[in-house]
Formats: structure tokens, sequence, C-alpha cells
């Protein structure tokens, strides 16, 4: 519950570890798919995260294989990116990826990596496509959201009535979004339960 662009992150961070020793902090949620073969709702279990500056973060090397284990082959693994805005078109993801060679980009992992470094904890990421590499996202869907990563209802209604063009693509979006995030809510679910068994 970090927010967009883990904008929440800072205020939140000393509640979301009260109480814990070196605690795994996973940056988990949806990203959007660089690599033209990633579907919506496939999972990314990136190795490392470029930041925005260019700055590379590297998840622990063993909660990255227990990840990868129990996802039984259904978790890609790579790099992702972080940007700081969003990624809106087919073209700029495909500039993205030849840049950087990214397999996806959201905009929080590298935030989360770098709090959890700061602090000595492990850190993983674990993210969902929302949308492939050939999905853009208009403009006026991403005005939508605010920086708590909600649906700013006002704003949705006013769209309607002003491009409701842009309906059929945001319900396409919330459609491949929960997906997306059933998919990463699996592998969490699975991933405790496993550590539990294991006495971690």
């Amino acid at each position: 519950p970090v927010g967009l662009r883990a904008s929440l992150l800072s205020p939140r961070w000393d509640s979301l570890v009260s109480g814990f020793h070196r605690p795994l902090i996973i940056s988990a949620g949806t990203c959007g798919g660089l690599d033209p073969q990633l579907a919506s709702g496939d999972l990314i279990l990136p190795e490392s995260v470029l930041g925005p500056s260019g700055e590379r973060l590297n998840v622990t090397p063993s909660s990255h294989r227990a990840a990868v284990s129990v996802a039984g082959g259904s978790g890609r693994a790579g790099c992702l990116v972080t940007t700081r805005e969003v990624v809106q078109t087919a073209a700029d993801k495909a500039e993205l990826r030849a840049r950087t060679g990214a397999v996806a980009v959201d905009m929080e992992s590298s935030i989360i990596l770098t709090a959890a470094s700061a602090a000595g904890c492990p850190s993983l990421v674990v993210r969902g496509v929302s949308d492939d590499a050939r999905a853009g996202l208009p403009r006026e869907l991403v005005g939508l959201i605010n920086p708590h990563g909600r649906v700013q209802r006002a704003r949705a209604i006013a769209l309607a009535v002003t491009h409701p063009a842009a309906i059929p693509r945001a319900i396409a979006l919330q459609r491949s979004t929960m997906q997306a995030l059933r998919a990463v809510a699996r592998l969490l679910a699975t991933l405790m339960a496993h550590s539990g068994n294991n006495g971690a």
C-alpha cells in the first residue's frame, strides 16, 4: 500500500516494518510488458531492477530462487525497469526495451528496493503484466488514477461523457489488471505457505 510511484512509502515505512527483524520486502503489483512475448497476466520475477537514473538494484538471490521455485516455471526472470512516468505507447515501450533490455516496466520497484537496501532488509519483486508490449495506455486513462493508485470516480464519470471511445479500453485494462493481480496473489500465497512449511 505505497501508492503510485511509491509516493506513500516514506511516510508508511516505519509502520510497515514495525515489529519485524529484517523482514523480506516485496515489491508486488502490476507492470507493463516490454518483451513482445509477454501476455497480460504473466508473472515477472526479475533478478534486478533498473532505476530511473540508470542505477541497478538486485533482489536477494535466495528469495528470488524460492519464488522461482514455487512459481514452477510460470514466472519470467530478467530485468525490470522503473520509470518516473507511465510509458504510454507501444512505440515508447519498444524504445525502452531496446535501450534497457528490460522485460517489463513499473513505477515503484526501484524505490522499494532502495528503501529495503538502506534498511538492510532482503528484497523480492513479484509483478504481473497488466498491459503487454503492444498495448498503449491512453493519456485519458492515466489521468484517472490518483497517487494512492485508486480510480478517481468523478474523473471516470467525466471521461465517459467526454471520451466515450476510451471506455472499452478502460474495461479491458481493468480486466487484465485484475488478472495480473490474481497471478501475483497466488504466487505470494504459495510462497508464504512454502516458507511456513520449511519453518522460515
